[in-house]
């Protein structure tokens, strides 16, 4: 499974997840545990770490926007070369449309909506350890930033992302 593939499923887990009621056990749902871990993760995290999240939030979200908008980037600049290079060899088969183009740019950002959506809407602090375990498995939180949250987040984030 690619990592695009494991993205957009655990998109819909946590799409899923949303919708049910117990944040706990939307948590655990959305990062696909069984029901053993459902007790050890707590349902909330301390007001230091909440703080810690508000502070950090925009930076991830900065930091995801970012590399989207790389990515399209890549796929202009890869078309544009592609596009000079088949006008210099007169193939203009081997170029993308504008509108080829444009559908993929369409794709792209469709995708990443989605995920911008699971990872960073609705920030509260029912659902802080899903949205910190997403920002870390997205590796969108840098290392000193993680080690600003208690021993006790950290731990049940990586419980979450299945680190020991």
């Amino acid at each position: 499974m690619t990592i695009d593939e494991q993205r957009l499923k655990l998109v819909e887990k946590t799409s899923r997840a949303r919708k049910m009621k117990e944040p706990g056990a939307a948590v655990s749902f959305a990062l696909g545990f069984d029901d053993e871990r459902v007790g050890t993760v707590p349902r909330t995290i301390a007001e230091a770490d909440w703080k810690v999240l508000r502070r950090l939030h925009p930076l991830a979200l900065e930091r995801f926007c970012e590399r989207v908008l790389a990515e399209i980037e890549r796929v202009t600049h890869l078309s544009a070369q592609s596009a000079q290079s088949a006008q210099s060899a007169q193939s203009a088969q081997s170029a993308q449309s504008a509108h080829q183009r444009y559908l993929d740019i369409f794709k792209t950002i469709e995708q990443r909506d989605r995920e911008i959506a699971s990872i960073f809407d609705d920030p509260k602090r029912s659902n802080a350890l899903t949205m910190l375990a997403r920002m870390r498995s997205e590796g969108l939180l840098m290392e000193d930033e993680f080690s600003s949250l208690s021993p006790e987040t950290r731990g049940a984030i990586q419980l979450l992302l299945g680190a020991e």
